[in-house]
């Protein structure tokens, strides 16, 4: 009976592992959910502004459509790049990130500081795909003079526009905050990876002397 409650205990405490390392989009979303990093201050703020400005631009219509050309044209412009850096910073932390350091920040109750940064990175990346593939089909529309988005079909190019704006400014600008966060994780990793290589040389500089004390 003691052998069977002690198998149950630990199905459900690796079920409970396999619920933490969950791949793809579903491990993803699940450690965005759990950190709730969507609902920080600063990107609520950021929202905030976003619609705020989307709502002036219904007093002003006329300006909806160059307000969204001119975003979309900034995007394009920096967004690539930086979707370049974001994936090169991921690489390095996967690539050199020291397997017996992620021993030491395992948790087996939540998700640790690895699973967190990581999370970011390519939350971050996913972001910024998404604006730069809604930037292109704007490009593509705007270039075609797809009547939804003229002047000329006034009601109908508003709302789609204003739409179009509020979507494109809040992932862009989402995006564009995180790149902050992935820095200050690259640095973080580099900081706690030098922790770890100065304190195992120190350690063994301390028992080396120890030893030859002894001797």
């Amino acid at each position: 009976m003691q052998k069977k409650y002690l198998m149950s205990i630990e199905i459900s405490k690796i079920n409970q592992l396999k619920r933490l390392h969950c791949a793809s989009f579903k491990g993803l979303i699940a450690i965005l959910k759990r950190r709730k990093t969507f609902l920080k201050w600063y990107y609520l703020v950021s929202y905030f502004l976003c619609i705020s400005f989307s709502l002036t631009l219904l007093y002003c219509p006329e300006y909806s459509y160059n307000s969204l050309l001119q975003l979309n044209e900034i995007v394009l412009m920096i967004f690539p790049s930086l979707c370049g850096f974001s994936v090169s910073g991921l690489a390095i932390v996967i690539a050199f990130g020291s397997q017996d350091l992620m021993k030491k920040s395992v948790q087996f109750d939540d998700y640790n500081i690895y699973q967190s940064g990581i999370a970011i990175f390519a939350a971050n990346i996913i972001l910024q795909l998404i604006a730069i593939g809604f930037s292109i089909c704007i490009k593509f529309i705007s270039s075609s003079e797809f009547p939804f988005f003229t002047y000329e079909n006034f009601k109908i190019a508003t709302i789609i526009n204003l739409l179009a704006f509020v979507f494109l400014s809040i992932v862009s600008v989402t995006a564009f905050i995180m790149t902050f966060f992935v820095v200050a994780n690259l640095f973080t990793f580099g900081q706690v990876n030098s922790f770890d290589v100065t304190l195992s040389e120190y350690v063994k500089q301390n028992s080396e002397d120890n030893s030859i004390t002894s001797n």
